[in-house]
């Protein structure tokens, strides 16, 4: 017999949830680190190195948006997925049943 793998849809449900909950923590994080800094640069601390450091920081900041909206798109995947394999599932408990009748 093949190997074979598997999920419970429980399982996928929360770990939906946890990879939402992950994505929307980093995007909370990076606003805080992104007002911060903008805070900070132009106040206490001003010069080139200061426009440098945040010219780096906000191109940072934007991969991490990005890869916390990357995130979503996984867990939403992950989500239809799901929805897709239990639906199909219950159609085929379904036609088994009519099988028996």
């Amino acid at each position: 017999m093949a190997n074979e793998y598997g999920i419970t849809y429980q399982a996928a449900e929360q770990g939906v949830q946890q990879l939402t909950t992950a994505s929307n923590n980093l995007s909370n994080l990076v606003n805080v680190i992104r007002t911060d800094v903008s805070n900070f640069v132009g106040q206490g601390w001003v010069g080139t190195d200061a426009d440098a450091y945040k010219n780096s920081l906000d191109s940072l900041t934007q991969d991490l948006d990005r890869e916390a909206e990357n995130i979503i798109n996984f867990a939403n995947q992950i989500q239809e997925t799901v929805v897709a394999y239990a639906e199909d599932e219950r159609n085929r408990a379904s036609s088994a049943q009519n099988l028996n009748a």
